[in-house]
């Protein structure tokens, strides 16, 4: 009988143990393991984050070396195309050129700015009226209409066109142009003496403004000090 209650005691505790085993797994081991599978994830995860972080910085910082390259770039560009019309200051690049070459300036004159490329409308606003548009980019970009006459022989014309577009980093496109010839007249109506072979050159084409604004306001540059400054003759 005794033998009996023996092992059913022993069943019973074997059975107790196993019970206790299984409690044990999943109130203990079963947390921590998955404690460490999402530890485990986590660690992934990171290493891959900080993978595209050494990525990241490795074209940055290639990106920083160009810096210098970048804002010379930027320097060109900004010459060839300003913030604004800086028509004075281009007055006097067209009346040094002009005496460099040994011609005269006639005229030079300009129109009201037309807008290439205009700013995207904001807050649903209308887009404006604009007389010719270029797809998409930056915005703000206007053209200025431009008149330039000039008389001399015909060698010394056609280069002055040549300096204008080529030695000038202002941005000249030419549009349209117009050659006279000459003969031999005296000086007169402001006009100077001309030989025959002479020729009067007109150029019309546009510069241009790359500005943020709503519209660029151009104005014919009446400045006497500036005028002054550069070998510019006007026909009155």
């Amino acid at each position: 009988m005794s033998q009996v209650k023996s092992s059913t005691w022993v069943v019973g505790a074997a059975v107790l143990s196993l019970v206790i085993i299984a409690l044990s797994w999943f109130l203990l081991a079963s947390p921590t393991l998955d404690e460490a599978s999402v530890a485990h994830t986590d660690a992934e995860a990171a290493e891959l984050r900080n993978g595209q972080l050494r990525v990241q910085n490795a074209a940055l910082k290639k990106e920083f070396e160009r810096l210098p390259e970048l804002e010379a770039e930027l320097a060109t560009i900004q010459q060839n195309v300003p913030a604004s019309p800086l028509l004075t200051e281009y007055n006097l690049v067209v009346g040094t050129t002009a005496a460099a070459r040994g011609v005269t300036v006639l005229n030079v004159e300009t129109g009201p700015a037309v807008e290439v490329m205009p700013v995207a409308p904001v807050d649903g606003a209308a887009p404006t009226d604009v007389a010719a548009t270029s797809g998409d980019g930056v915005g703000g970009l206007y053209a200025i209409p431009l008149t330039i006459g000039v008389l001399g022989t015909y060698e010394n014309t056609t280069l002055f066109l040549d300096d204008l577009q080529q030695a000038n980093p202002r941005l000249l496109s030419v549009n349209g142009l117009t050659i006279e010839g000459q003969d031999e007249a005296e000086a007169s109506g402001g006009r100077p003496a001309t030989a025959q072979g002479d020729a009067e050159q007109t150029i019309t084409g546009y510069v241009y403004v790359l500005s943020p604004d709503a519209a660029v306001t151009v104005e014919v540059p009446v400045d006497p000090a500036a005028a002054d400054a550069a070998p510019v003759e006007t026909v009155g």
